[in-house]
C-alpha cells in the first residue's frame, strides 16, 4: 500500500486530500489545503506548520529535504507571494515554489527512505483545463489542453506516452494515443 498523500482540487477551488494511515482512509476537505507532500500524516503535518508560522518565515524557514520542511517551505511562499498575476506568470510562480521544495535528482539520505529525488512535478489547472507536467531530467515543460478533448461519455481513452516523447515540450494534445481503460493492480 502507498504511505503517499493524494490531493484533489476542483474548479471552485474546494481540495480534498486522501491519506492511508495504519489500515484507514483519512479524508480531509477545504479551500485551505493548498500545500501536500508525503509524510506525516496532514494533522501532524499542520502542526509543524503552525509551528514554523510562529517563528515567522521571513528570517528563517527549515531547509532540509524532509517532507516536513518541504512543506513548512512552500506553505509559507505560497502565501507570501502575490495572488494577481497575469495566467502564465502565474504558472511560472508556483512552479518555482515547486522547485525550492523539490528533492534534488540523485540526492539520497541513507537510513531515510521516505526521502527521494523528486523525479516530475505536476501543476493542475482545474479553472483552465490545463495539466503541465515537468520531469526533473527533462529541459522543458509540457501541458495536456482538457478543453480541446472530448471529455463526453464514450469519448475514447488517451494517453500520452512518455517513454515515446521524452523531450516533448509545449501543448501534446496532438501527440495523444488511443488506448484501453486502466486495470486495477488488485
Amino acid at each position: 500500500m502507498s504511505t503517499l498523500h493524494w490531493g484533489i482540487t476542483d474548479a471552485t477551488g474546494e481540495s480534498m486530500v486522501i491519506e492511508y494511515v495504519d489500515g484507514s482512509i483519512r479524508l480531509y476537505r477545504g479551500r485551505d489545503l493548498t500545500v501536500l507532500t508525503n509524510d506525516p500524516a496532514l494533522p501532524q503535518m499542520n502542526a509543524i506548520n503552525d509551528y514554523w508560522k510562529n517563528i515567522g518565515g521571513v528570517n528563517m524557514l527549515p531547509g532540509t529535504v524532509r517532507s516536513a520542511d518541504r512543506f513548512v517551505r512552500a506553505s509559507f511562499f505560497i502565501n507570501h507571494v502575490p495572488k494577481d498575476f497575469e495566467y502564465d506568470k502565474a504558472i511560472g510562480l508556483v512552479s518555482s515554489i515547486m522547485g525550492t521544495v523539490s528533492v534534488p535528482l540523485g540526492y539520497e539520505l541513507p537510513g531515510e527512505p521516505n526521502v527521494s529525488s523528486t523525479q516530475w512535478r505536476s501543476i493542475s489547472d482545474a479553472t483552465g483545463g490545463k495539466y503541465y507536467f515537468k520531469f526533473t531530467e527533462s529541459t522543458g515543460d509540457f501541458w495536456i489542453d482538457l478543453g480541446r478533448l472530448r471529455m463526453n461519455a464514450g469519448a475514447p481513452i488517451l494517453k500520452f506516452n512518455t517513454a515515446l516523447h521524452p523531450r516533448a515540450t509545449g501543448c501534446v494534445n496532438d501527440m495523444l494515443e488511443k488506448t484501453p481503460g486502466f486495470t486495477p493492480m488488485w
